[in-house]
């Protein structure tokens, strides 16, 4: 009989262990594991919805639309087709653009995008990247201040969030701590070494969750522990500027070479402070369709003019991403999932394998291709060699 119940025990236990198991992976990454996540924007709505803006593939000549066409991101296909393709190429979450309550981001997450992920029982991640200059105004020298002012909106924001989309079972954590991050937190100005850690701790004392916020700090700058220290991790969300030095192919102009020497020294100054280090990945930058009078340089998606239609500039982007990935949070985020505004989408695109380079002026002479599901397949492959090299 004591036989019996000793057996009976080590089952109950086994079975609470398993369920407690399946409830933390809900939540939060596996240690063991690399999570990918891509910048996702939900603002596109039906035809002359934010499409009206004429990206860069629309004005070309033949122009290269989504495989999706000018799609609806609140309607259930379209949601459901980009769920399958970032899954199939191992992607592992979306982190959300955000606008604020009730504007046309904040309705889409919450009333369509979200409500599917727990209709159709999806496993699949999301977050909020918060749009920080759309709440706090930037000034005239282009710096985000950070005062009192400041400190309520991200209060009142966050307190916001917490309640509309924090106890979501689908909501990234980190250690069961509501994951957030913070676009171009590198031009804050003033009491960020205040506000910061205030606004965490009384969205603590008043909610009980414990924010893990990702800051935007890694840039062409030198690192700035005052900085880093607030945050939780930090990342960029994309290495775009200096167009003096980094106009023209990346293998001619030592993009990456720079790129990983200022990634490496960012993640050591975080690792000195206990902040986590997220590397950034992006398949190159071309927003001349949608801001033809600044006439910004180029960043092509290819390394240089001996390879075509390859995705080259996206390939070495993974190869500086494994070099830099943080020892403890095995996670990169990618620029982007459909910012078509950019060019640095990697969602499907019509296939073509005639080269377009005209317009000349938005293309800058490169070569654009309908690139289909290519980078899709090269997000795949960089997850299952990253995987492979960390189990080595």
């Amino acid at each position: 009989m004591q036989t019996n119940r000793f057996f009976l025990i080590i089952i109950v236990l086994f079975l609470t262990g398993l369920l407690n198991c399946r409830e933390e992976q809900k939540t939060t990454p596996p240690a063991n594991k690399i999570t990918f996540g891509a910048y996702y924007y939900p603002w596109f709505g039906g035809p002359g919805l934010h499409w009206n803006k004429k990206n860069l593939r629309q004005q070309l000549i033949p122009a290269q639309a989504p495989v999706l066409g000018e799609y609806d991101c609140r309607k259930e296909s379209i949601i459901k087709q980009h769920l399958e393709w970032a899954k199939e190429s191992g992607i592992d979450f979306f982190a959300l653009s955000w606008w604020g309550e009730n504007t046309p981001t904040d309705v889409t997450i919450s009333r369509h995008f979200a409500p599917y992920l727990t209709k159709n029982g999806s496993d699949f991640k999301f977050c909020i990247s918060y749009d920080t200059p759309f709440f706090i105004k930037a000034d005239g020298k282009g710096q985000i201040p950070l005062d009192k002012t400041a400190q309520e909106i991200l209060l009142k924001d966050f307190l916001y969030l917490a309640r509309t989309y924090f106890a979501h079972p689908n909501y990234l954590k980190i250690n069961n701590r509501p994951v957030v991050i913070l676009y171009l937190t590198r031009i804050i100005t003033g009491d960020f070494e205040k506000v910061i850690p205030a606004v965490k701790s009384i969205f603590k004392q008043q909610t009980a969750y414990d924010l893990f916020l990702i800051g935007d700090e890694v840039f062409w700058d030198e690192p700035n522990e005052k900085r880093i220290v607030v945050f939780d991790a930090i990342t960029s969300y994309n290495m775009y500027g200096r167009p003096l030095r980094y106009d023209g192919y990346p293998d001619a102009t030592n993009f990456f070479e720079d790129l990983e020497q200022t990634c490496l020294e960012y993640r050591k100054v975080a690792q000195s402070k206990n902040v986590k280090f997220i590397p950034n990945v992006m398949p190159g930058y071309n927003d001349r369709g949608s801001k033809k009078e600044a006439k910004n340089f180029i960043l092509p998606r290819e390394r240089n003019h001996l390879l075509e239609n390859q995705g080259s500039s996206y390939q070495r982007h993974w190869l500086v991403a494994q070099k830099c990935l943080d020892a403890d949070l095995k996670m990169a985020l990618i620029t982007s999932w459909n910012s078509w505004d950019d060019d640095t989408q990697i969602e499907p695109a019509v296939e073509s394998h005639t080269p377009i380079k005209y317009p000349m002026e938005l293309t800058g002479g490169y070569n654009y291709f309908g690139y289909g599901k290519r980078y899709l397949k090269l997000t795949r492959e960089a997850k299952m060699w990253m995987e492979q090299q960390d189990n080595q």
